[in-house]
């Protein structure tokens, strides 16, 4: 090969070399430019991801915080949820309104049966028509709306009950709405559904957890020794010893001068049927006596007394079977606020915590009802009726020195010493009460007292289940399956 040849090869061998290394270059930089595309894109992903994800943030403390505000809202207002003159059943009258006509969502599973109410838009009720306060709901959402003006909440809250014709407790289901990044927050069109970005939707139940273990079945528990001073009428349960057989006081035996079951005393007294102490076969419409001369036979009459099921009078005493007097050995409960609330003594806080508390009695009336826990001195005078039929109360008196005169209380009288080692209960004085006396203190009838009428009622007792605390059910919690926000109608 010449030498020529050999020259011209060397050049086109450098000349390919080149071309490589550009197209090489070329690739290389148009990988790179997809590359750079690929990151903007995934960062430009990541921002809009991270923007909703901290829209449904701020949508979702929003909702959980409405939840939280109404659910504190219905338990400090639901003290007698299920009253007939409460708040909660004044469909018309209050925030409640019942379901049907263009609002169905509020009222879907699982709220099914029953009677079925919604409640929402709280700013439309500050004082509604029963003196219900919505104060303090619209300052929680307040400050619920307070700082980011582009976030705001919206609560519901659903209700599920029967009238307790079932015993089945009432259901609330609370639902919150939050909403984030939203425009025209203030506008008086605002629509949160269509004016917001981030929504997120919660929903809570709850429900009525009773404040009692089990209704009373006799008229008078007593812990301690009940020595009658003055004069009583007992009302008997008719079937608290099986069917037909009436049981008018149950008392502790086992401790001589403490516990040592009925001691007549200077009193005079009678136990009878329902009958008997109204004077007619029926029972009242209303409880009351209808005579205002209401009674069990009169003890020193010998013909009526026979009427009687128990009774004494000076020398001549008769107990029948109606009362009960055992020991601990033999059935009667060792801690009768256990047996009663479902609450050991020695935390008896539990049950104080969810109760109205007062310093005394001076401020109870016939509007008065749920639970109600005395701290001091129970000391009620004049004709003072205390709770209703339909609206009862479960009276607990701690103080050192309850004196009830001539009351009518509708619920049960329960007295205890808890909170003073040397509470007693001194009831006489024309009182009545139509439910039952639990006493878990010291039981004392003054001289002279007067009438002390207890008149055992089941319709009252009955109604003792309706009251109780409104708490969070567990495992309800859920943030799917939640109707969409509805305005009011």
């Amino acid at each position: 090969m010449t030498e020529e040849k050999i020259a011209k090869q060397g050049v086109r061998g450098v000349r390919q070399d080149g071309a490589v290394t550009i197209v090489a270059a070329v690739m290389i930089l148009f990988l790179m430019t997809l590359m750079l595309i690929f990151a903007a894109r995934s960062a430009i992903f990541d921002q809009r991801v991270s923007a909703n994800e901290t829209r449904q943030r701020i949508a979702f403390n929003r909702a959980e915080a409405a939840v939280d505000a109404m659910t504190e809202f219905i338990i400090a207002a639901a003290s007698a949820p299920t009253s007939s003159s409460g708040w909660l059943r004044a469909a018309d009258a209050g925030p409640w309104k019942a379901c049907g006509g263009s609002v169905t969502g509020y009222c879907a599973t699982p709220l099914t049966g029953g009677v079925g109410f919604y409640m929402h838009d709280v700013g439309s009720y500050v004082d509604n028509a029963l003196g219900m306060d919505f104060t303090p709901l619209q300052t929680a959402m307040g400050a619920i709306d307070s700082g980011d003006t582009t976030a705001t909440a919206r609560v519901s809250a659903a209700l599920q009950w029967d009238g307790g014709v079932s015993g089945d407790p009432p259901i609330f289901m609370v639902y919150g709405y939050g909403f984030s990044d939203c425009l025209n927050v203030g506008d008086a069109d605002f629509d949160p559904v269509d004016d917001c970005l981030g929504q997120a939707n919660v929903a809570k139940p709850l429900s009525i957890f009773p404040a009692i273990a089990g209704s009373p079945d006799v008229p008078l528990i007593s812990k301690t020794s009940v020595t009658i001073a003055g004069n009583m009428s007992i009302v008997a349960n008719p079937n608290a010893g099986g069917v037909g057989v009436p049981v008018t006081i149950w008392a502790k035996l086992g401790e001589v001068g403490v516990a040592d079951g009925v001691t007549p005393g200077n009193g005079s007294w009678s136990t009878c049927e329902m009958q008997e102490w109204y004077g007619q076969d029926s029972l009242p419409d209303d409880a009351e006596c209808p005579t205002q001369t209401c009674g069990c036979p009169d003890p020193s009459n010998n013909d009526l007394r026979r009427e009687a099921l128990s009774y004494a009078d000076g020398n001549n005493t008769e107990k029948y079977f109606d009362i009960l007097e055992t020991s601990e050995a033999d059935g009667f409960p060792a801690d009768l606020f256990l047996d009663f609330f479902g609450v050991p003594r020695a935390n008896y806080d539990e049950v104080k915590s969810t109760a109205q508390v007062f310093g005394d009695c001076s401020s109870l009336g016939p509007n008065s009802s749920g639970l109600i826990w005395i701290t001091g001195d129970c000391a009620v005078t004049g004709n003072v009726t205390i709770g209703s039929l339909e609206d009862p109360v479960i009276l607990v008196t701690a103080g050192s020195n309850n004196r009830l005169r001539g009351d009518q209380i509708f619920g049960v009288v329960f007295c205890t010493d808890v909170e003073n080692s040397d509470a007693l209960i001194d009831a006489g004085g024309g009182i009545h009460v139509f439910g039952a006396m639990i006493v878990d203190c010291t039981f004392q009838q003054s001289p002279g007292a007067g009438n002390l009428d207890l008149v055992y009622n089941p319709d009252v007792l009955a109604k003792l289940r309706d009251i109780g605390t409104v708490a969070p059910a567990d495992g309800g919690w859920r943030d799917f399956d939640i109707p969409p926000f509805e305005p009011m109608p």
